[in-house]
Formats: C-alpha cells, structure tokens, sequence
C-alpha cells in the first residue's frame, strides 16, 4: 500500500491527495501472485550469446584452441564445461531455430565417443542466500542428435564461494546421477530424469525445486544422461531459466546489455591492451595501468598473444579500483619496447 507521511506542518501536495483519495476510496490493491508471469530470471547467459573467451579466436573450442576444451573450464561465460575427460566434445555457438526469443544457442559436437559430459552454473553466495528454504523451478531448450538430455540443482554445503566447480565426483553409467563432489548435493526435488531429444527444440523443465537452508552456493548442471554418443552427434542447448517459483514460468524477455555487465562481474577478455616498457629492462616494471570492469574479487589474470615474449607477471590492484599493471621488457634487455597484449582476466568462482 502507497503511505503518504502524515507529519505536523507537512501540507500534502495535489498528487500526494489525489493518491490518498484513490486509496480510501478502493482500498488497497491485491494481486495473485500465481496470476503473475513474470519473475526474474537467475540464470546470467541464458542463451549462450555471451562468449568472451571467443573473442580473438572464435569458437569451435577444441583441443587447439587458446581455451582448450579440457574438463572443469569456462568457456562460454558463466558456464562450466565438464567432462569424463579432455576433448569430449567441441564446444561452438550456432543458430537455432527462433526458441523463446532466442536465435543461437551452444553445440556440443562429441569428439570423444562413449563419454558423458555436461554444463554447470555456479551462483556466488550473495545470489544464492536469498533463496535458502525458497521453491525455485528450472526451464530449458535442448535439442541434438544424443539421445537424453538431464538436469538438476543442486547445492554447496562448503564455504561460501570457496566451490568445487568439478561438481562430479563419478559420472557413473547412462540413465544414472553422478555422484557429487564433497559439500555437493541435489537440491530436494533437484535430481531431474531424463529427457528425451529430437533435432527440434524443446522445453523441458524441472519444478518445485527446494533450496537447502545451509546452502552457501548453488548450481545448475545440464548435462549429457547417454555414454553412447558416437563422433560428430550433438546436444544444443539455449534458453535456460531458474525463476523463485514453485512451478515453471513463461521465458523471460532478454536484456543483453544488462546481462554482459552480469558477467563482467566475474570474467572479461580485453583485446589489444597498449603498453610501454621502461628503459631498464626490468619485466617486472610498469609504465601505466589497465582498467577493466570491476569484479567480485582479485581476479586471475593472464596475458594472451602478446606482441613481446619478454612481458613479467601481471601485477593487480585492489579488485574495487578495477586495474591493473604488467611489464615488459625489449628481446636484448634493455631499451623501451611498445607491446600490445590480451589480458584474461577471471574472478570466476
């Protein structure tokens, strides 16, 4: 309900009476909160279309790639990719289909065959303590040539943002759950069944999920319910959603810039960072600093493509001040040199 202060000496202004002429008249106003259908989307890259580690080399990840794809590594923003082993499967954005509003979404192309393998997002402790002891339901998009897609939710009992983001301790066989890491556990209601694909998109969608009333992080894991696959088949996923809900809610409208700046929070790929040495030859000087978009903590950063082999190790700043500084020296050790670098820059959990 609209207050309107009542406070000796306050005299209301015409649209502070209007207001309160309103409410006395029709009372306040109330609204079933299942006749809603609209409620936030929690998921950050709900449709793969954010893909900074692809900047400077496009996707497909392979084997080759300046990202490989190993088991247990970001690749596409927000989204860790696991597998039973290195280059299960290429990883690239593709078209699909307009799907929710959606036209690209992440292949998996097996590279690998008779392996499982699948894709977990992990929510930092400040978007996950909210929804302790809360109903949360999960909606996605799959299609590919695999047989079975599966999900789930599931929860960190361990200290708070200090994840095991190989949440898989054993894939165990087709049709069954992995068995979790340690501080690991499927949400009540979080251990999904499998789903059956077909070349077409299609929604599926896990409900009345419960979030534990210790849990410090959570998680969305995606992944491949089959250890079949031959070379070359596929899974494409895009659309993802986990709304506050006991049930599944329509897909939401998607802001990209807002979900960029979401993502920044955690990883950022800056392309060709200017810098000069100083004349004594020492990498580890610093002549300047580089700004990047401020993260959750001290981040990780490493140099890509360099313009000079002679740079030292990247220096970073207070994570609030969002800078940093790196050195470099000329091949003879001594003497000014102009490099140019991509920084990688991760506070990824």
């Amino acid at each position: 309900m609209v207050q309107i202060p009542t406070i000796p000496g306050y005299v209301l202004n015409q649209g502070e009476k209007l207001t309160r002429a309103i409410i006395n008249l029709i009372g306040k106003p109330t609204v079933d909160s299942a006749q809603l259908n609209f409620l936030p989307n929690l998921i950050y890259n709900p449709q793969f279309e954010i893909v900074q580690r692809g900047t400077v080399t496009s996707p497909p990840f392979t084997a080759a790639h300046d990202f490989p794809n190993n088991d247990d590594v970001y690749l596409f923003d927000q989204w860790v990719h696991l597998a039973e082993g290195n280059d299960t499967a290429d990883i690239s954005q593709v078209a699909v289909a307009l799907t929710n509003g959606a036209l690209v979404g992440m292949q998996s192309e097996v590279e690998t065959i008779n392996r499982r393998f699948g894709y977990v997002q992990l929510f930092e402790s400040m978007r996950t303590y909210p929804l302790r002891g809360k109903k949360v339901s999960l909606t996605f998009s799959a299609a590919g040539t695999l047989d079975n897609v599966r999900a789930a939710v599931i929860e960190w009992t361990g200290t708070a943002d200090s994840v095991t983001s190989d949440v898989v301790n054993t894939w165990n066989s087709a049709g069954s759950s992995p068995t979790l890491a340690t501080s690991w556990a499927y949400c009540t209601n979080g251990n999904g069944t499998n789903n059956a694909m077909t070349t077409t998109q299609q929604e599926f969608s896990l409900e009345n999920i419960t979030v534990g009333s210790t849990a410090n992080n959570l998680g969305v894991f995606i992944y491949l319910d089959d250890s079949n696959g031959a070379l070359s088949e596929t899974l494409i996923l895009t659309t993802v959603q986990l709304t506050q809900n006991d049930a599944k809610m329509d897909y939401q409208t998607y802001n990209y810039n807002a979900d960029l700046a979401n993502c920044e929070r955690y990883y950022s790929y800056l392309v060709d960072c200017n810098h000069q040495g100083d004349a004594d030859g020492a990498a580890s000087d610093t002549m300047g600093t580089i700004s990047y978009p401020r993260k959750r903590a001290a981040p990780t950063i490493t140099l890509f493509n360099s313009t000079n082999t002679n740079c030292g190790t990247v220096g970073t700043e207070d994570p609030e001040v969002s800078n940093c500084t790196y050195g470099c020296q000329s091949s003879s050790g001594a003497g000014q040199v102009r490099t140019e670098s991509d920084l990688s820059i991760s506070a990824e959990l």
